[in-house]
């Protein structure tokens, strides 16, 4: 028996190797540690003794600390790649602290100090897209309310994003727009930020809009604080450093078989964690089909083992603990992917995502495709909310037009087709002639008012759910409007009359839809307009940036359907190297931004 579980460790570490060297840059320290234990198996002369040579203060924590190693070179890769130089300092000082021989304590105690500054950085960079779209509506919008709570957005969202910025950019808006991790969620070129820079010095030239009473630097910071708290909680690639709540196999066999002097591990036992885990799923909601299949691999493993090692061997074999890590992220791309097609970017992440993760090999590659998921997804999410804020807004002033109509309605229509043609050199039917707005208002707009509610998740983001909504009550508007109109005549038409233009779709298909926003946007514009306080005076851009790439705006569902993004290399030294300001160093005290020098 113990000859037999010996050979069962030594076939294990072949699997594991193997596994490992079909992306060796991103399993180094798991390599290394594979190829001596796998020595170590072949040198004992049976698994009691291999069991002790592995239990040695030395070697019990090094599964671990391969793993953490490897995880943290990988992000410190992603983020140099991306130009997050804060996040690449964090992930190379986690490294270092997986080197300590405190290890694991070290890290904890790493992962602490971080922290604050980390989750500060991490308000600032989501803080970003609703502080464009603050700026924007408060540039466009003619209603006084909205207008004064537009602006107190926009001055509590603006400490928000240099809160996370680096010292030297903060209070900037030339600075903080070419720092790489807010550039890369800004989908617009020099000409267009510059416009954007005089909008906000405008807005933050403001006295604080001050409610009765209050004391306007509490209410700047609790507003900072609601705004910021407002903004969803999205993944991180920090995520995969998250210790799992199922131990790991091999470390729980070396540990008991140690302690026992032989493989004295029930199979029972190493597989119970495994057990309470689904049935925790279960419990507490659906578990998906890859899911379940992934546990039944483990289960029919556990089945047929007699021993810890054969069960650790036939999970190898297999690649059930792979399979376990992936299924329940292929699981939620799978429910999404469903109804993601009117979001390209958002139907290429997941599939992206899925076929990454059947391809992995190793739990690090799933950690690793993730983490680049994550990272990339988040960025892509702010750069498309921007994106269609402002090239939809007009579309959005018509609807809210159409669902209150009033002076100050029409005057933001005027100013919101205004903003729209300095920003991209075009006017209000000459966008929507562009195809990803065509689609937008063909598919998700006609969509949602046919269907009579916005769709389930995946969220469409604010802004997409802002203009789905607008759709309704512009449509439910107009139907009053008609019904009124009927009731009133001399003789009332019967009730049938009534119910039928009720249940009629208010437009036969989205070509009527599209004529109708055509028309009214003209009829709404025939007056002339009133000028818009500090004018931009810039030129029209007629291009976008996504990843520092340029592409006209008729290119924007093509480029979100397949986004430039740079590679990542795995085996760049400089990931890991330390340069500047510690990473965890925060200064919390911010003078009064002011926009820009």
């Amino acid at each position: 028996m113990a000859a037999a579980a010996r050979t069962d460790l030594v076939r294990y570490f072949e699997l594991e190797l193997a596994g490992c060297r079909g992306r060796p840059e991103l399993h180094r320290h798991e390599l290394d540690m594979h190829e001596r234990w796998l020595a170590q198996a072949r040198r004992a002369g049976d698994a009691a003794e291999l069991y002790r040579a592995l239990s040695g203060c030395s070697e019990r924590p090094a599964l671990a600390r391969a793993r953490w190693l490897d995880r943290c070179r990988a992000l410190a890769c992603l983020h140099l790649a991306r130009a997050d130089e804060p996040r690449r300092r964090a992930a190379a000082a986690l490294y270092r602290a997986g080197q300590e021989r405190a290890f694991p304590a070290a890290a904890v105690a790493t992962k602490a100090h971080l922290a604050s500054a980390q989750a500060t950085r991490a308000a600032g960079r989501e803080a970003l897209a609703p502080l464009a779209l603050a700026l924007l509506d408060w540039r466009a919008e003619a209603d006084a309310a909205i207008w004064t709570e537009r602006l107190r957005e926009v001055q509590a969202l603006w400490r928000a994003v240099c809160a996370g910025a680096p010292r030297a950019a903060r209070g900037s808006w030339t600075r903080i727009a070419a720092y790489p991790p807010y550039r890369h969620r800004l989908p617009f070129g020099p000409n267009t930020l510059q416009a954007l820079g005089r909008w906000l010095a405008a807005a933050l030239a403001r006295p604080w809009p001050q409610r009765r009473g209050s004391d306007p630097a509490l209410a700047l910071a609790a507003t900072q604080a609601a705004a910021v708290a407002r903004i969803p909680t999205a993944a991180s690639p920090e995520d995969i450093l998250a210790p799992s709540a199922i131990p790991d196999l091999l470390s729980e066999l070396v540990g008991a078989g140690a302690d026992a002097g032989a493989d004295a591990d029930t199979v029972d036992a190493l597989i119970q964690p495994y057990r309470a885990a689904y049935d925790e799923q279960v419990r507490t909601g659906p578990v998906g089909a890859e899911t379940r299949q992934a546990y039944s691999r483990v289960f029919a493993a556990a089945a047929t083992a007699t021993t810890g090692p054969a069960l650790l061997c036939r999970l190898a074999e297999s690649r059930a603990l792979v399979d376990l890590a992936r299924a329940p992220h292929i699981d939620r791309a799978r429910a999404r992917l469903a109804r993601a097609e009117a979001q390209p970017h958002l139907f290429h992440h997941l599939s992206r995502l899925i076929d990454a993760l059947r391809g992995c090999e190793t739990t690090t590659e799933v950690a690793f495709e993730l983490a680049c998921h994550h990272h990339d997804l988040a960025v892509e999410n702010a750069w498309h909310e921007i994106a269609l804020g402002y090239a939809g807004r007009a579309v959005r002033a018509v609807l809210a037009y159409d669902a209150r109509p009033g002076a100050a309605a029409q005057e933001t229509v005027v100013r919101s087709q205004q903003v729209v043609g300095e920003l991209f050199g075009r006017g209000f039917e000459a966008m929507l002639t562009v195809p990803y707005m065509r689609d937008l208002v063909d598919g998700t707009l006609f969509e949602a008012i046919r269907a009579g509610q916005p769709p389930g998740p995946p969220e469409p983001g604010q802004v997409g759910l802002a203009l789905m909504r607008a759709a309704r009550r512009a449509v439910a508007a107009l139907q009053t409007a008609k019904v009124r109109a009927l009731v009133e005549r001399t003789p009332p038409p019967p009730p049938e009359r009534i119910a039928a233009l009720v249940s009629e779709p208010p437009f036969a298909n989205p070509a009527a839809l599209r004529r109708h926003l055509a028309d009214r946007a003209r009829e709404l514009t025939a007056a002339p307009a009133a000028p818009i306080p500090d004018p931009p005076g810039t030129e029209a851009a007629t291009t976008l940036l996504l990843w520092d790439q340029a592409f006209p705006v008729d290119d924007l569902h093509e480029r979100l359907a397949a986004p430039p993004r740079p590679p990542v290399p795995l085996d760049d030294e400089a990931a890991l190297a330390f340069a500047g300001e510690p990473p965890g160093e925060h200064d919390d005290a911010l003078d009064q931004p002011t926009g820009d020098e």
